[in-house]
């Protein structure tokens, strides 16, 4: 459900959740960061717990983005438009 694939040096998503599932929480080890990954219908928030102290790019369909460190994230996925 959360499209996930790494390409190109950037962790990708491509989220499609079906409409029983509200939410879906994950937590994943990339590139040295564990982060905590949070999505609903309306929004991807991705959150950087933990951090070798690098910055991991994180995209979202096409939108790239840069994380690091106690660092935060989220992408809007009604209109693929973020809010950060």
């Amino acid at each position: 459900y959360s499209g996930i694939e790494t390409r190109e040096d950037v962790l990708r998503f491509s989220p499609c959740l079906p409409k029983e599932l509200e939410c879906l929480e994950l937590r994943i080890r990339y590139r040295g960061q564990s982060l905590h990954v949070r999505i609903t219908p309306q929004k991807m928030e991705i959150s950087c717990l933990e951090c070798d102290g690098k910055t991991a790019r994180i995209a979202c369909n096409d939108d790239i983005r840069e994380i690091c460190g106690g660092g935060r994230v989220e992408f809007n996925l009604q209109q693929g438009v973020d809010e950060t």
